[in-house]
């Protein structure tokens, strides 16, 4: 409200809370705390016991699926790894089909020959790709093993048969390394699991048999593929059942998804720990499903860390509203001091116009004082001259 019109009230300046803060951008920032608060969500999507049936259900039908697929020495991965069956002629066949003779990645000199070879070797081991595009380039073996426990390394420009491998310019290495790894994974024993050929340079002979026994057991990067295929299906299956379930229900994209994963993780575990009891019973290492721990791992980071994103944006969202408390406060504030300050002004205003009208009323009490006196003395003007008539 403005007293403007009665021109002796000064308008509100806020006096010393200009220093705090301008009293026109308080409602401002209120409005900007509630637009950023809205925006942070912090609600979950509760459980209930069809999704658990769901979990345990999809859990049932993957352990079913590692057992018919998990094992490297039966189903699909020994069909695929015979060549007298027609998958795993097929594959043989793509395997002859790619060119991918006299590069230094399959030297089998003393130390690397057999069947076996590239469990052995650190070019066919996917993570050790540089090394591998290096020896490309340079026409160069270079690996080694242990003899007599001493590390014995292998740097040779011949093949085993004392041929000399060509250099290649970069590019054409990148397209031979390729070519190589495409036709090793359609070969009866495929390519090694990544991060295996390293383990085998280990200097613990217990680890370097264990990858060695493994690899001969079959467990390889096909039989990987193979073993993701109960985890991809299950991945599906819980996927699809939470879209039809919860196509309807208002929640955030992060409550979806933290309750998503939370599923996932669930019927996952509840299957890898039927795997792993597996291995411990049969002792049988190459029938554990890397693809299904490995996709554990990945979700308990990601559902730990959405936990703890969430419990961020509850904080942010209390220290928020804290904030918004106290601007309220400050424009409660605010309002106060200018009721006072404008209480104090009509005050004064009031007090200045009682002045002003005792002034003014003593001056007419005098005016009016001063005419009684003028009348009165004609009236002694007119009797004197009464008087003398």
């Amino acid at each position: 409200m403005s007293y403007a019109f009665l021109g002796d009230i000064r308008p509100y300046e806020a006096g010393y809370l200009k220093e705090i803060i301008d009293p026109g951008n308080i409602e401002k920032e209120i409005d900007t705390i509630c637009r950023e608060m809205a925006d942070l969500s912090i609600d979950s999507l509760k459980f209930d016991r069809w999704d658990f049936a769901a979990i345990f259900t999809v859990a049932v039908l993957e352990v079913g699926a590692d057992f018919l697929l998990g094992d490297p020495k039966k189903g699909l991965s020994k069909n695929l790894s015979d060549k007298n069956t027609p998958l795993g002629g097929y594959f043989n066949k793509v395997h002859g089909s790619i060119d991918h003779t006299g590069n230094p990645l399959d030297y089998q000199g003393d130390g690397f020959g057999g069947g076996d070879h590239r469990a052995r070797t650190f070019g066919h081991d996917l993570f050790m790709f540089p090394l591998a595009i290096y020896s490309l380039c340079q026409g160069q073996f270079v690996d080694g093993f242990y003899d007599q426990k001493k590390f014995q390394w292998i740097l040779t420009f011949l093949s085993q048969k004392d041929t000399a491998y060509a250099g290649l310019p970069f590019d054409e290495a990148i397209l031979a390394y390729f070519a190589h790894m495409t036709a090793d994974f359609f070969s009866v024993k495929s390519l090694p699991v990544p991060g295996f050929g390293a383990l085998a340079h280990l200097p613990s002979r217990d680890i370097r048999k264990l990858v060695a026994k493994m690899y001969s057991d079959g467990f390889n990067l096909r039989d990987m593929v193979v073993k993701g295929m109960p985890v991809a299906a299950s991945e599906v299956l819980i996927r699809m059942y939470f879209y039809f379930r919860n196509q309807e229900v208002e929640a955030s994209p992060e409550a979806r998804k933290h309750k998503r994963d939370k599923m996932l993780l669930m019927t996952h575990t509840l299957a890898a720990l039927v795997n792993v009891g597996k291995v411990i019973l049969t002792k049988n290492p190459a029938s554990i499903n890397l693809p299904m721990l490995l996709r554990v791992i990945w979700l308990t980071w990601s559902v730990v860390k959405e936990e703890q994103e969430l419990t961020q944006r509850a904080k942010v969202k209390v220290n928020y509203s804290v904030l918004k408390n106290k601007y309220e406060t400050l424009q409660t504030l605010v309002l106060l001091d200018e009721s006072v300050y404008y209480t104090r002004e009509i005050d004064r205003f009031i007090l200045k116009k009682k002045d002003e009208f005792v002034i003014q009323f003593q001056e007419n009490e005098n005016i009016i004082q001063n005419g009684f006196n003028e009348v009165d003395q004609l009236l002694v003007a007119f009797t004197r001259l009464n008087q003398s008539i």
